[in-house]
């Protein structure tokens, strides 16, 4: 019924600890790890609710196998109360509480939360607050003694995923239009939206809020990454752009000061003590900016130059909106976030020096597709579910110090470890973002 494999001795690969597989039936839709209890929750497709924990000789088997009334979407777990929350696809949440020796759970309330698939589950277990998500296109938080409402927040597109920072009272909800929206929550729950940050094409995969680093870093389906600097109050808008397929997890170390994303393809490890920059406002013109052609929809210029319009480019290093013959060459520039070719114009490709090119990230060579990754809190452990769906616990500090093949290490010596930084945004009123926002609003309290 399950396999526990031990650690990888191929270089450059994460050292695996565990490996659970052979239980679910279908897939694998969510996992969590509790390291101090060796337990490990997971939820399938198939309806079914797993408790796997770790026998004396180290193998994890099911403990509980619990057949649920719908297909489960979301799971949220609290260690110290031993409390379960698990989000249906019909919009209920199931409230579940663990024996000690996880091997019973029993329901303690059920909470007709949405009226659409759970997306994803927060819970605040000293103010009793627990907040989720949905496709019904809202943001609710109940009450976890009586499963009650508090407050709901609606919005014009369905929420995919969210993210909770305690010390601050602020919810990060992201949506399928790839905006993510910035949730006050004032002391009796009630919900304030102070802004919406729209920086991705495609809707929000993940979002990671990074006390240590002061940055809210969002995953999407466009492939890219963006950090916000929330917490620094820089109003910084950093990209992150070399994955290949859809981003599926964030973890963020805070000892090294470095990002792990993932996609179905690879793991990159971003170096985020290097200076990095923003990538400009990409300027709007019907002409190109450097030689004065028209672009292919400026008809009146197209006839009389008597001339076919240009395809637009823009510049990724200065922004301009240019012709092909006017961007010719392509090149990384790190520093900004792009680790793959991008166009440059003829005024800006030369001024980018090789050591300008020198790459801020380590790709992880891996033979497993990911669909899910998700830190284990207070532990260097990270969860993975994969394509095949083994859900795997790793442990990536044999890595982090390990350059991989083709990329130099990005830096040579862990810096000293970042003081944890709170959220600044209350009080403020929604403003819809367009291009690249500012988050200097955002931030000023």
């Amino acid at each position: 019924l399950l396999s526990v494999t031990s650690a990888s001795a191929l270089a450059h690969e994460m050292a695996e600890v565990a490996k659970l597989t052979g239980h679910h039936t279908s897939t694998v839709l969510d996992a969590i790890y509790v390291p101090e209890s060796g337990c490990a929750l997971s939820i399938g497709e198939e309806r079914a609710l797993i408790c796997w924990l770790r026998r004396d000789n180290g193998h994890f088997w099911p403990s509980i196998s619990q057949l649920l009334p719908h297909v489960p979407t979301a799971i949220e777990f609290n260690a110290p109360t031993r409390t379960l929350f698990v989000g249906l696809d019909n919009g209920t949440i199931l409230n579940y509480q663990l024996s000690e020796d996880y091997n019973s759970m029993q329901l303690q309330r059920t909470i007709p939360a949405h009226g659409g698939r759970v997306s994803a589950i927060k819970v605040d277990m000293e103010r009793q607050w627990l907040l989720s998500c949905a496709r019904d296109k809202s943001f609710a938080v109940h009450n976890i003694l009586g499963g009650s409402l508090i407050a709901r927040h609606r919005t014009d597109a369905w929420f995919s995923t969210i993210e909770y920072d305690s010390a601050s009272q602020n919810a990060f909800a992201g949506d399928f239009r790839g905006n993510i929206h910035v949730l006050k929550l004032a002391a009796d729950g009630k919900i304030t939206s102070n802004n919406v940050l729209s920086g991705h094409s495609g809707s929000i995969r993940c979002l990671l809020w990074s006390a240590a680093s002061g940055f809210l870093f969002s995953g999407s389906f466009d492939k890219n990454i963006v950090g916000w600097d929330i917490g620094g109050q820089k109003g910084r808008m950093l990209e992150f752009c070399y994955h290949t397929d859809n981003v599926q997890g964030l973890v963020y170390l805070p000892d090294t000061r470095e990002l792990v994303s993932c996609d179905e393809n690879s793991v990159v490890v971003w170096n985020m003590t290097a200076e990095r920059k923003e990538s400009p406002e990409w300027a709007e013109s019907d002409v190109c900016q450097l030689c004065g052609d028209p672009f292919m929809w400026n008809f009146s210029m197209m006839w009389a130059k008597k001339q076919m319009g240009s395809r637009q480019h823009h510049c990724r290093n200065c922004g301009k909106a240019v012709c092909a013959k006017c961007a010719p060459e392509q090149t990384t520039y790190p520093a900004m976030g792009f680790e793959r070719p991008v166009p440059m114009c003829k005024e800006c490709y030369p001024t980018i020096t090789p050591d300008m090119k020198q790459t801020l990230m380590r790709e992880l060579k891996q033979h497993k597709r990911f669909v899910n990754m998700r830190a284990v809190p207070g532990s260097d452990l990270v969860l993975t579910i994969g394509k095949d769906n083994a859900i795997t616990i790793w442990r990536l500090a044999d890595f982090i110090n390990t350059s991989s093949s083709g990329a130099p290490a990005a830096a040579a010596a862990a810096p000293a470890k970042a003081q944890p930084r709170t959220v600044a945004a209350v009080g403020l009123p929604v403003t819809q973002q367009t291009t690249k926002p500012s988050l200097l609003d955002l931030v000023s309290e």
